[in-house]
């Protein structure tokens, strides 16, 4: 999983924590090899990348918006690397043009319009100067699509 720092530093954000939960519930060890650390610029980025594909190719990533989602396409392709047959790419977010895309991107869809009401709470509290610091849950929900392939089978 590439994530932003704010998604991931001083604590993991809830999606993030439920990917580091499933891969420890599959028995996966966690570390930087699973949620690299990377400098927030598009030379971090692409140096992140490159490092990712140095000596362990990767054959997943899952990327959490839309802009590094398209640096690592573009990263790619410049590699000729093909999604999904030799990598798989899953969106963290959801994006119009992605509805344009064949074969169709993987993504998450989040239903934002559930935030309202807790927002409208929230700011008719701070504007009474009563303190509201309560988190809402967003549900989310993942939507197939051709940029996941296949998982290869080990070789016994």
């Amino acid at each position: 999983m590439l994530s932003r720092r704010q998604h991931r530093l001083p604590e993991a954000s809830p999606p993030v924590k439920a990917y580091l939960a499933t891969l420890e519930a599959c028995g996966i060890q966690n570390s930087e090899f699973r949620l690299p650390d990377w400098e927030e610029t598009p030379a971090g980025f692409q140096a992140c990348l490159k490092a990712l594909f140095q000596v362990t190719p990767r054959t997943a990533i899952i990327l959490d918006e839309v802009r590094l989602y398209t640096a690592t396409c573009h990263f790619l392709a410049s590699r000729g690397l093909h999604v999904p047959e030799q990598v798989s790419l899953v969106c963290m977010e959801e994006d119009e043009s992605f509805h344009w895309c064949v074969p169709s991107i993987a993504h998450i869809h989040a239903d934002i319009s559930s935030l309202v009401r807790p927002v409208l709470r929230w700011a008719d509290h701070i504007s009474r100067g009563k303190k509201d610091i309560r988190q809402s849950a967003i549900e989310m929900e993942y939507v197939p699509g051709g940029t996941v392939g296949l998982a290869k089978v080990a070789k016994s």
